[in-house]
């Protein structure tokens, strides 16, 4: 099992990160070795939260797989990851988006991650702790792209 964590300070809004985070249909056009995404369901659950159920296909070397992860939106501060479904024994994780002033924050992503098998492991392994730091640099940049800098 890894655990992998990550957090940068930005000069944007919480608010403006956690909708960029939350709009998983567009990770393909920036998020390194996303290849698909989509939300396949979208509900309140009986506590009054909003559970989504996302898949997201990618590509690492020569494996191409997806995943579908329950996530459970708490809007602008909070993202907790749950897999459902695919190639990982375990994945879970959690952005957090932490207000410094209204227009900085502090964003964490923690992630816990059980290969489902040792050729999995040997293929991603590697690329894993990579993978962490071009997510929270791709989610900078999309956000130097589309978000008004604080």
């Amino acid at each position: 099992m890894r655990k992998l964590e990550r957090s940068a300070l930005m000069p944007f809004a919480a608010d403006d990160l956690y909708a960029l985070v939350a709009d998983v249909a567009a990770y393909p056009t920036f998020l390194p070795g996303c290849v698909s995404a989509q939300i396949e369901s979208d509900e309140i659950d009986a506590d009054g939260q909003r559970l989504v159920r996302a898949r997201v296909g990618f590509r690492v070397s020569a494996l191409s797989d997806s995943f579908a992860t329950e996530n459970r939106m708490q809007p602008g501060r909070r993202i907790q990851m749950r897999l459902v479904q695919g190639p990982f024994r375990q994945l879970e994780g959690v952005w957090e988006f932490i207000v410094l002033d209204e227009r900085a924050c502090k964003v964490s992503l923690a992630l816990t991650v059980d290969f489902a098998n040792r050729l999995m492991e040997a293929t991603l392994a590697p690329w894993m702790d990579r993978a962490v730091n071009g997510i929270i640099e791709a989610f900078r940049q999309r956000a130097e792209q589309r978000l008004v800098r604080g």
